[in-house]
């Protein structure tokens, strides 16, 4: 009987340890594949950027998008921190055309405006894609009512750089 309980034990000690070896295996295996991805900035949006999307049809955006007229964020220094570049689709590429969409989502352009229909913004979690659509509205009912006041004074080249340097965009 004791021969039975240490080979025994010794099958299940190897088994388990069969089991160990795969589960670190697959740990390298996504490791290695997180780090590839890291490197071709391209998992950025799937592991931490992307958590909570907001579509919405908030008035003063959708002026944009119904008017044609570009949605300059580099006016108001928080609206280029938060908002970055605003891309502008056509109308239904949301719906026809999902990969375009998710491959220009991301840290450089988390929010895109579509034409005649909606404005989609993301972020890691609710609020700050919340936050992103909150700045979008507002800087749009500014921009919208300094048009009428004067021209729009855009944020020179040297200013962005140091606004990227200061916030390490």
């Amino acid at each position: 009987m004791p021969v039975y309980k240490s080979v025994s034990s010794k099958k299940k000690l190897n088994e388990l340890k069969l089991i160990h070896t795969i589960i670190w295996f697959f740990y390298v295996l996504i490791f290695i594949y997180i780090f590839i991805a890291l490197i071709m900035d391209e998992i950025s949006i799937l592991l931490w950027f992307c958590n909570a999307v907001i579509i919405a049809h908030p008035p003063n955006i959708m002026a944009f998008g119904i008017s044609g007229t570009e949605f300059n964020t580099r006016t108001i220094p928080e609206s280029y921190v938060v908002l970055r570049n605003i891309k502008v689709f056509p109308y239904g590429t949301q719906f026809l055309n999902i990969d375009k969409v998710s491959a220009v989502l991301g840290p450089k352009n988390p929010v895109i405006i579509f034409e005649n229909d909606c404005v989609i913004t993301c972020g890691r979690d609710l609020l700050q894609a919340y936050d992103r659509l909150e700045v979008a509205e507002f800087s749009a009912k500014s921009l919208i009512a300094s048009k009428s006041i004067s021209d729009l004074s855009s944020i020179t080249e040297n200013q962005i750089q140091e606004i990227n340097k200061a916030f390490s965009i």
